[in-house]
């Protein structure tokens, strides 16, 4: 880099020599300043000193106009100001005195990295000394780094005057004025003002991350208190956005509205199937205890009442349609006892009718088979994932009956539980190998069986086909449901409310 402090003799005497014999020979020592005086016409000169010596001159010296030469570098050239630059020396870190132009020698145009030689005269700006220029000469050029992070305590305080420093905040407010925009941002919890170059798109700035590169100018007031410091950018390239560009001002009211709606429709589900499980959990409760009531008290009675009819018989001297009379209704009691403890089964699978219906119907066979009393065969492919509970609920129920009537009456060696899908449902066909037996001749509930007359109950309850069937080597019952579409459900309620 170009020298800063380059010797007198060097700038107004072209031999090097006079330097040296400065201190030694009083006639060259006088001869040296009559040649100054003469070139320089304006009296008692300074020597060429640096732009860091200019800088620390006193306000008070500063304020008497001394002539003053210097050579430094550019670190900014300002795009609002005419004529005015920022000079400093070696150390561009230290910042640099501020130079306007105010003489015909001071034209330019110099950028930032220019090495100029400044012939001017002290003043002041503020509390900070400057350089009223009446000559400024080009003598090179340098590549420089003036991108310098600063304190925001110094910028607000008002100590860096002339020095260049970069910012980052978000913008809040944007205004336009004679060529250039001025922008507030918020550092720190605090205000600052940049000057930018141009015109800035305010409703696109509003509200972003900006990094801003410039050199701090002070305000004052008439009585030379400080103000404010403004950060003055060169260019509209200095002022840097950070986040991508906002999103339209029509967007966000749409988008609020949209997870308003979300949100409550979120939460009426939340509730919804908070009442549910509630409900369910009173249903489970509720069939807990009447299963226990039935344990306890209904199965307990009918229990004894077969024992005290069994005791009976044995008294001598009944006659015998007495007896055949009391054998009837202790099969009756047996048999409402069977159906007690099924309907205590029933009422106790719970755990059976959170599974699948697949899952449901294996649990079943798996029951049968650890018994001993029957093999079972399954094949479930085609049911559904899910039923209604109530449905679920009878149809097991159903099942339980078929393989319960199919061991007991039927004497079946092999059970199969099978099933078929349709487009709009499913047959579940629970057959096995015992002996045939027509549905319509078999014992009802006038002489205490309630079995087919539940399973019929509970298929019309729930809508379900239920039929018998019989063949040469099968028997059963046959299950079927239909799952009806909207539009099916829709045409059956039109034709209805037509009637």
């Amino acid at each position: 880099m170009l020298a800063l402090n380059t010797p007198i003799s060097s700038r107004w005497m072209p031999n090097m020599k006079f330097q040296l014999s400065i201190r030694r020979n009083r006639f060259v020592v006088a001869a040296a300043l009559l040649a100054g005086v003469a070139w320089g016409r304006e009296g008692d000169l300074k020597p060429v000193v640096s732009p860091d010596m200019a800088v620390r001159l006193s306000v008070e010296e500063a304020a008497k106009g001394r002539p003053c030469r210097f050579q430094g570098v550019v670190i900014h050239a300002s795009a609002l100001r005419p004529r005015t630059w920022v000079v400093s020396g070696e150390d561009v870190l230290r910042g640099g005195i501020v130079v306007h132009g105010e003489g015909d020698g001071c034209f330019g145009p110099f950028e930032v990295g220019d090495v100029v030689f400044v012939d001017g005269v002290t003043k002041v700006e503020g509390t900070f000394p400057a350089v009223s220029a009446r000559h400024i000469e080009k003598r090179g050029t340098l590549s420089i780094n003036t991108d310098i992070y600063r304190k925001y305590y110094d910028f607000r305080k008002g100590y860096l005057h002339g020095r260049t420093m970069r910012l980052k905040g978000t913008v809040r407010d944007v205004s336009h004025s004679d060529g250039v925009s001025v922008i507030t941002l918020r550092v720190d919890r605090q205000l600052a003002r940049l000057i930018v170059p141009g015109r800035v798109n305010a409703k696109s700035s509003i509200g972003r991350q900006v990094r801003a590169v410039g050199c701090v100018f002070n305000r004052y007031s008439s009585d030379g208190a400080f103000m404010e410091g403004v950060l003055e950018l060169e260019g509209s390239e200095n002022l840097m956005f950070l986040d991508p560009d906002p999103i339209p001002d029509w967007v966000l009211p749409i988008v609020g509205a949209l997870a308003a709606v979300l949100g409550l429709w979120c939460f009426a589900l939340v509730i919804r199937a908070k009442r549910e499980r509630h409900a369910q959990a009173a249903v489970a409760a509720e069939r807990r205890r009447m299963a226990a009531d039935l344990h306890d008290t209904i199965e307990q009675h009918l229990a004894g009442a077969r024992m005290l009819l069994t005791g009976a018989l044995s008294v001598p001297g009944i006659p015998p349609q007495v007896v055949r009379a009391m054998e009837a209704a202790g099969g009756i009691l047996a048999n409402a006892k069977i159906q007690t403890r099924d309907a205590v089964l029933n009422l106790r699978a719970d755990e059976s009718l959170e599974k699948s219906p697949d899952d449901a119907m294996r649990e079943i066979a798996y029951g049968i088979e650890k018994t001993g009393a029957a093999k079972v065969r399954t094949n479930l492919g085609s049911l559904p994932e899910r039923l209604p509970s109530g449905v679920f609920q009878d149809i097991v129920a159903i099942v339980r009956e078929a393989t319960t009537n199919a061991i007991k009456h039927g004497k079946a060696k092999t059970i199969a539980i099978v099933a078929d899908g349709k487009e709009d449902g499913f047959i579940l066909r629970v057959l096995n190998d015992g002996e045939k037996f027509d549905a319509s001749a078999a014992l009802g509930p006038e002489t205490g069986h309630f079995g087919l007359s539940g399973m019929r109950e509970r298929a019309l309850r729930s809508h379900l086909d239920l039929s018998f069937v019989s063949d040469d080597k099968w028997c059963g019952v046959r299950i079927g449901m239909r799952d009806f579409s909207r539009k099916e459900r829709k045409d059956r309620k039109e034709k209805r409310s037509g009637r």
